[in-house]
């Protein structure tokens, strides 16, 4: 075994010898997890070594991504032997029983799983949800106006907001407020997989020779069991309870029925009920959180740039004026918006400093041979903060988006790399399909509070208080999201209040439609 082991170790060592890399400890290198502050190591290394570096996290050899050509060679160009996922025995494999497609080795299970997401993500269906996300809006400026006494209740509408609107079309189930069972359950399932799924959250998992003892020793295998026994009762309960609506015929409309209605052809390509209902659950993960963080954190930057608000209020004054809303027809023509949006996307990915890929077979960049059994990261801490690419990139500045028109996957599908936004929504055969609704949910959320509000800096006895943009604001790890903080929402004027309470009330009366059918504002089929 001590052979072996040697002989591995040594070819992934004499392979990655062309690559320049920081310093490190001998056979695990930086460690066998990430070192705290981990971005700001990453742009720091990626300045000191270039386009590419390697670095060892525990067993594994990393290649760290630093330009857009090499995310394109390396990550696109070579995406059917650089798609896949480091095994990860405790993870994966346990917590998530194998179902879970952001840890999921790239294979025939993996596309199966991803031609069912692929149903709801196409174009056509995501102009669906517009109906949705604009009622969501009004109900997020109604509780804007009404409970954000304390400073901090904005923070959990921002949430509520994104969380209705992927539940409600994927499960039919409106989350009228927070305190929502199926929200509580949707926090401590995120909470539980971001725990299990960082570097280093289990040695198994970085150190994959341990995987040879039996199970029963496994450092950790008993969180690990309690960890799938939460999660998997959170993604089947959401299953069953459409299931039963479903055989009573009084199923919502939503993405969920589709898949029941269709399940048998999904039974053919080798799913079963638990993999739909993983697929169903993971929607409402990545939909929830990832548009929740962007949202708090554009208010937390906002909150601490006048000159950005203003200008994008004028924005909204010369396209929408003072007397209605926008709606998500203005979009096209509020660059500036859209700019805001994608300048907190490239500041605060939801992933730093990347999302990581994995090496299924040896792969060549330049003169360089990148071995099986590497992990890949496109190292956003850089792509997003390279000073040859963006202008005083760690300050807040939408201008430098007012050309990009397109939405993000738009500029992903581009032959020139360089002609990317940014990379938060992953890319090759790894992009999150579900850009363009997030950006839909985003751009609709942020027109609609700065036409109404003015968002300031908490009163802290008596005294306007500064906004910390600090690395402090966010929790030391792999998941940018803001920590809670204080922020007031002041109405423009009076009567643009008063809107803000009629639409709501004119829209708890009136309901709306949910893919192309007229529901109440609980979701029930109106007739």
């Amino acid at each position: 075994m001590d052979e072996v082991l040697s002989i591995y170790q040594g070819h992934r060592i004499v392979v990655l010898a062309t690559l320049a890399g920081p310093m490190a400890y001998p056979l695990i290198g930086v460690g066998y997890k990430l070192p705290p502050r981990a971005p700001a190591l990453f742009r720091q290394w990626a300045v000191e070594y270039g386009d590419i570096f390697k670095i060892r996290v525990g067993w594994y050899n990393w290649v760290v991504i630093n330009t857009p050509e090499a995310v394109r060679e390396i990550l696109e160009k070579q995406a059917v032997n650089t798609s896949s996922k480091a095994p990860s025995p405790m993870g994966h494999d346990i917590v998530t029983g194998g179902k879970r497609m952001p840890t999921m080795p790239y294979g025939p299970h993996w596309r199966a799983q991803r031609s069912v997401v692929r149903q709801v993500t196409t174009v056509p269906m995501t102009a669906t949800f517009v109906p949705s996300q604009e009622f969501e809006a009004k109900q997020l400026l109604f509780d804007l106006a009404t409970d954000n006494e304390n400073q901090r209740n904005f923070y959990q509408h921002m949430r509520r907001y994104a969380f209705s609107i992927i539940m409600t079309n994927t499960f039919g189930t409106r989350i009228k407020n927070w305190d929502h069972p199926d929200a509580q359950n949707a926090v401590r399932s995120q909470a539980i997989l971001r725990r299990t799924s960082r570097p280093g959250a289990f040695l198994v998992d970085e150190l994959p020779f341990l995987a040879r003892l039996p199970k029963w020793l496994w450092p950790g295998r008993k969180e690990a069991q309690e960890a799938a026994r939460e999660v998997l009762d959170i993604k089947m309960g959401l299953w069953r309870r459409l299931e039963k609506q479903f055989e009573t015929g009084k199923a919502p409309h939503c993405f969920a029925r589709r898949i029941i209605e269709s399940k048998d052809a999904w039974y053919a390509q080798g799913l079963n009920q638990e993999d739909l209902a993983w697929v169903a659950g993971g929607l409402v993960e990545a939909g929830f959180e990832t548009s929740a963080a962007t949202l708090n954190s554009l208010v937390l930057h906002l909150a601490a740039n006048q000159r950005v608000q203003n200008k994008a209020h004028e924005e909204l004054m010369c396209v929408v004026g003072p007397d209605r809303p926008p709606t998500f027809d203005d979009m096209p023509n509020l660059p500036y918006i859209r700019a805001c949006v994608k300048e907190i996307l490239r500041m605060n990915p939801i992933l730093a400093p990347g999302i990581r890929h994995y090496a299924a077979q040896d792969v060549v960049y330049k003169n360089h041979v990148i071995p099986k059994g590497t992990v890949l990261l496109a190292n956003t801490a850089f792509l997003h903060y390279d000073p040859q690419r963006f202008e005083k990139p760690f300050e807040f500045m939408p201008e430098r988006y007012l050309k990009h028109t397109l939405y993000s996957s738009e500029y992903a599908a581009m032959s020139d790399p360089y002609k990317r936004d940014h990379f938060t929504f992953s890319t090759g055969r790894r992009t999150c399909p579900g850009a363009r609704l997030a950006e839909n949910s985003l751009n609709i959320a942020l027109c609609n509070i700065l036409w109404a509000f003015e968002i300031r800096p908490p009163i802290v006895e008596g005294v306007e208080t500064e906004m910390d943009l600090s690395d402090n604001a966010y929790p030391d790890g792999a998941f940018t999201i803001p920590r809670p903080f204080a922020a007031r929402f002041l109405p423009r004027s009076e009567e643009r209040l008063q809107i803000v309470k009629k639409q709501w009330q004119i829209a708890t009366q009136e309901g709306y439609e949910l893919r192309g059918v007229a529901v109440d504002i609980d979701g029930i089929v109106q007739y």
